[in-house]
């Protein structure tokens, strides 16, 4: 099984991704997003480094809910 880096480089690969720009989300969370032949951020990662392996709610410093909802919201199904 390939590292999530290794897996997010071929999936930039396959659909003809320009690089990745970072931000920080909050202390240890940082979101990459790759711009892809389309035009779209299709292709967004969010890493959170040191974090326990649970669901980040409202009570941690970064909500990942809100981020999941964003994203689905902006590539729907048709």
């Amino acid at each position: 099984m390939p590292s999530i880096p290794d897996w997010l480089a071929r999936w930039a690969a396959r659909d003809a991704c320009d690089g990745d720009d970072a931000h920080d989300l909050a202390p240890g969370v940082q979101e990459l997003r790759w711009r892809c032949a389309a035009g779209d951020d299709v292709l967004r990662h969010i890493k959170m480094d040191g974090w326990s392996h649970k669901w980040p709610g409202p009570d941690s410093p970064f909500d990942a809910s809100p981020a999941v909802i964003e994203f689905l919201s902006a590539h729907r199904l048709s």
